[in-house]
């Protein structure tokens, strides 16, 4: 296996670990999205269908994401009441690669599929309601369906993966984007969702 693909499989070993508890996947996902303390997060829970998070719950999960390596601690910051809130951040995006896929039988792949598709429509959802989808006009909206062989389909393969490579946490764009602006707050977060499979027989 490739250094890349080693790589690739360490942290997808990480990342079943990190969310094999349904809570901890959330509190990824949240810190995925913005930098925050778990007393930001349980009062984002408050809107959970299940009903709140309790503060020492949420606090135990992100050292279990520190300890897995998908989320740090990036700062201490003075809150409302005085205390000192821990401010973290994700560091592995929810991302099932070739190799993780290999290991699941249609099922699994089919569960973990529409959870990916929900997320999608679930973030444009929210973006049209807030009204961002549409703010910029640098921005693009757009479905291809290209006619390939096995080679084509291999080669846009390592293109998303590139993509992929640039857009991660902490990868190259965050990363010089942090070294302009070092405060975890003062960026603009923006979404990428990515789905290239093969289309079902007949038109579409």
């Amino acid at each position: 296996m490739s250094s890349s693909g080693e790589e690739r499989a360490a942290v997808a070993t990480k990342l079943h670990k990190a969310l094999r508890d349904p809570t901890r996947a959330w509190v990824l996902a949240q810190i995925n999205d913005a930098p925050a303390a778990a007393v930001d997060l349980e009062a984002r829970s408050r809107q959970l269908p299940e009903g709140e998070i309790p503060r020492q719950r949420i606090s135990y999960h992100l050292n279990m994401l520190v300890k897995y390596e998908c989320a740090e601690l990036v700062d201490i910051v003075q809150g409302s009441r005085g205390a000192m809130k821990k401010i973290y951040r994700g560091t592995t995006p929810v991302l099932v690669m070739p190799p993780e896929w290999a290991k699941m039988d249609r099922s699994d792949r089919n569960g973990w599929s529409i959870k990916i598709l929900n997320e999608g429509f679930l973030r444009a959802e929210r973006a049209l309601e807030a009204g961002t989808f549409d703010k910029r006009l640098d921005r693009i909206a757009a479905n291809y369906k290209p006619r390939l062989d096995e080679q084509g389909w291999a080669e846009a393969w390592e293109l998303l993966a590139e993509i992929h490579r640039q857009f991660a946490p902490g990868g190259p764009l965050e990363a010089a984007s942090l070294a302009r602006s070092p405060d975890h707050m003062d960026r603009t977060p923006f979404t990428l969702s990515m789905y290239f499979y093969e289309s079902p027989p007949g038109r579409t």
